[in-house]
């Protein structure tokens, strides 16, 4: 039987690569409602451009998470032979980076859709 090499996966890159979606999307929430309300109360009008760049930015940084979660991921014929072991002690964590790369396009998703929102409604409203 053929032996392929593996790539060792350290347990911080495999974390990080799980949760920068999410912390990318948390920055962005935070960011948009931080410029939002300066940007309101100080009568900027480069908010929405601003949010938009927060936005682009953050997005680009989410999927810069799942190339580190695909360039984990075996390929075929590794995955055939890690389903062929009869060994248990050899845990791999391919269901953390199949999940990290679902929630990485979920959360790159909602920073999109998030931050586009921003060009359909009104920015400020006026209270009178």
């Amino acid at each position: 039987m053929v032996e392929w090499p593996v790539r060792p996966r350290s347990a911080a890159r495999l974390l990080l690569s799980f949760l920068a979606a999410p912390l990318a999307w948390t920055v962005h929430l935070v960011l948009s409602y931080a410029l939002l309300t300066a940007g309101c109360a100080a009568g900027w009008r480069g908010t929405r451009i601003a949010i938009i760049a927060v936005t682009l930015g953050l997005a680009a940084l989410s999927l810069l998470s799942a190339y580190a979660v695909t360039r984990d991921w075996p390929r075929p014929m590794q995955l055939v032979q890690w389903l062929a072991r009869e060994e248990e002690n050899t845990p791999e964590p391919h269901f953390l980076l199949g999940l990290g790369l679902i929630a990485t396009g979920a959360f790159t998703l909602a920073i999109l859709l998030g931050g586009f929102g921003t060009l359909l409604l009104p920015l400020c409203h006026n209270a009178h």
